[in-house]
C-alpha cells in the first residue's frame, strides 16, 4: 500500500448523492443495504487514485467504491448517513471489496514506509516503520494480501510485461508502482539497459 491524497468531491455530489442519500436512508430506516448512488461517480473516484486499487495497488480497469467504514459498522447508528459520505469513499477491485473483513489501513492515511515489496516472491512485508496503533489493521490485510492468487497473479504479469519488454520503468511505475519500488531496491532485478539510469529516472 502507499498514501493517496484525499480525493476531492465532485460538484455535484452533494445534490446527486449526498442529499438524496440521507433522504433515502430517512425513508427506509430497515434496510439492509442503502441506495447506491455512488456507482455513477466510480471514474471520477477513480481517476483519484489513479486507476489503482487502494489496497492492493494494482492498476484495476474496472474498479469499485469500497465504503472504507462498512455499512455493518454504520447500520443502526447516527453515521449510517456516511454511507454516502464522499470521504468515506475508497476506490479498489471488486474482489477485495467483496472479500474485505476486519480492519485495514487506510489508503488515505498509510505511510510508504509501512510495506516493502520483495523480489524475486513477489510477497507483501510489512516494516518496522509500522505504528502500533495500526498494526492490527496491517497484519489483517497481509494476512490475505501476501499470497493471494488474485494479487500474486496480475503482479507476476506485470513484472512479466516489464522484464519482456512490453511495459518500460515508468509505466510500470503507474500500474505497479509497488514493483517498480521494489526493482530500484533490487537493482540487480532491473533490465540491464535501466540499471544506469539516474534514480529520478525509474520512479
Amino acid at each position: 500500500m502507499r498514501r493517496f491524497p484525499k480525493v476531492p468531491a465532485p460538484h455535484d455530489w452533494d445534490t446527486r448523492g449526498l442529499q438524496p442519500g440521507i433522504r433515502w436512508l430517512r425513508d427506509h430506516p430497515r434496510a439492509e443495504r442503502p441506495r447506491d448512488l455512488w456507482s455513477p461517480f466510480r471514474n471520477e473516484l477513480a481517476a483519484g487514485f489513479s486507476g489503482l486499487c487502494g489496497y492492493t495497488l494494482t492498476y484495476v480497469p474496472n474498479g469499485t467504491v469500497d465504503h472504507f467504514t462498512p455499512w455493518t459498522i454504520l447500520k443502526g447508528t447516527t453515521d449510517e448517513w456516511r454511507a454516502y459520505d464522499w470521504h468515506n469513499f475508497r476506490h479498489c477491485d471488486g474482489w477485495f471489496n467483496s472479500a474485505r473483513r476486519g480492519p485495514v489501513p487506510d489508503p488515505f492515511l498509510v505511510e510508504d514506509s509501512w510495506f516493502e515489496l520483495r523480489l524475486p516472491s513477489l510477497e507483501l512485508f510489512a516494516t518496522d516503520a509500522v505504528p502500533a496503533s495500526e498494526r492490527a489493521a496491517v497484519d489483517n490485510v497481509l494476512r490475505w494480501l501476501r499470497d493471494d492468487p488474485r494479487v500474486m497473479g496480475p503482479r507476476q504479469e506485470w513484472l512479466r510485461m516489464y522484464r519482456e519488454g512490453e511495459l518500460n520503468l515508468d509505466g510500470l511505475a503507474r500500474k505497479a508502482p509497488l514493483i517498480a519500488a521494489a526493482l530500484r531496491r533490487q537493482p540487480e532485478f532491473l533490465l540491464a539497459a535501466d540499471r544506469g539510469l539516474p534514480r529520478a529516472a525509474t520512479t
